[in-house]
């Protein structure tokens, strides 16, 4: 999955950087892509207004609280299911 800083095969720019100069002062730009802690978070908002964190968000559905509160350890950064057989 491509994430925030990803760039098109032909730039050295992410593509917040290519599309931020045509949008207007009044437009915020959002972004999202493998935002999967404080870190990634805060490195996000260097090229951007706002940051979205997907895939975050549904495995650990108070990842912006813990981020916020600066409790980056107790952020769940994965989620295996286990394949269950169903017998009908």
């Amino acid at each position: 999955m491509p994430d925030y800083k990803s760039k098109p095969k032909d730039s050295n720019k992410t593509f917040a950087e290519l599309v931020r100069p045509v949008m207007g002062q009044d437009t915020k730009l959002i972004i999202v892509g493998n935002v999967m802690n404080q870190a990634d978070a805060e490195d996000a908002l260097n090229y951007t207004d706002l940051v979205t964190a997907g895939r975050a968000q549904i495995i650990n559905a108070s990842f912006s609280a813990k981020v916020v509160a600066g409790e980056d350890d107790k952020i769940i950064k994965r989620c295996r299911l286990r394949k269950k057989k169903v017998k009908y």
